[in-house]
């Protein structure tokens, strides 16, 4: 099995090498699965920080909130912030039509893969330098295995997880914590180039698909996903996709 993109983050953030590596595994078989589980990281991904400022959530805990709440405080750097709105909105259209080509989850997978640069570069308790990490594209293999056992440890992971954000505590980080991390956090966004400003604004404006105003979370969604696919013939697949590697 090739080496996962997110392999950085297994020892202090296993949840997230856990959808990371999930939403690879999934990219050729099933890129709609692959990018509902890119979403799926962004929601951790949130509710991580949230837990890492200290902070409560907000009174509709939806992703949506989550990203604005963040980036009220100051946390989330505008590239950042963008980073986590599109793959918001390619996983809503995932779920809202049941679509997703390969080539589209390859995108959202390279821009999953630079904000998990980004919080782990500002975030890991003691971070190894990852500066010559490169975005490799996943080669296509067979993963059912692996797929099966990812869900395994995910179900005792996510129980895990739930468990860090109930006992958390919600006072607030001091000031001078505040900075530290705020430093920590522009360097490493000033590495990620910005999207094209044209589709940002359409994601930050969700005119890339039809808004539920629920915006129910990715536990939720993807069993609509799993419903949908089961009614839906599978396309073939073509063979020998080739590895590209990508900067940043």
């Amino acid at each position: 099995m090739s080496t996962s993109n997110f392999r950085f983050l297994e020892e202090e953030f296993p949840i997230l090498f856990n959808l990371g590596q999930s939403a690879e595994f999934n990219l050729y078989q099933d890129p709609v699965t692959a990018s509902f589980k890119i979403r799926q990281f962004g929601e951790r991904l949130t509710e991580k920080l949230f837990e890492e400022h200290k902070l409560e959530f907000p009174a509709e805990n939806s992703f949506h909130n989550r990203i604005k709440t963040l980036e009220f405080g100051r946390i989330l750097p505008n590239n950042i912030k963008d980073l986590f709105f599109h793959i918001k909105e390619k996983g809503n259209i995932a779920v809202h039509q049941n679509k997703a080509t390969v080539d589209e989850a390859k995108h959202a997978l390279f821009l999953c893969y630079k904000i998990s640069k980004w919080f782990y570069e500002t975030y890991a308790t003691v971070p190894a330098d990852i500066t010559a990490f490169k975005f490799q594209m996943p080669a296509e293999l067979d993963t059912r295995h692996a797929l099966y056992v990812l869900e395994t440890d995910y179900k005792n992971l996510e129980q895990r997880f739930e468990q860090l954000l109930q006992e958390r505590q919600t006072t607030g980080l001091p000031e001078e914590t505040q900075q530290v991390i705020q430093q920590r956090s522009e360097k490493a966004a000033s590495k990620i180039d910005q999207l094209p400003q044209a589709l940002l604004a359409k994601a930050f404006r969700g005119e890339l698909v039809p808004q539920d105003p629920q915006d129910e979370p990715a536990s939720v969604l993807l069993q609509k996903i799993k419903a949908a696919q089961a009614s839906t013939p599978k396309a073939k697949k073509t063979k020998g996709e080739n590895q590209t590697e990508l900067a940043l």
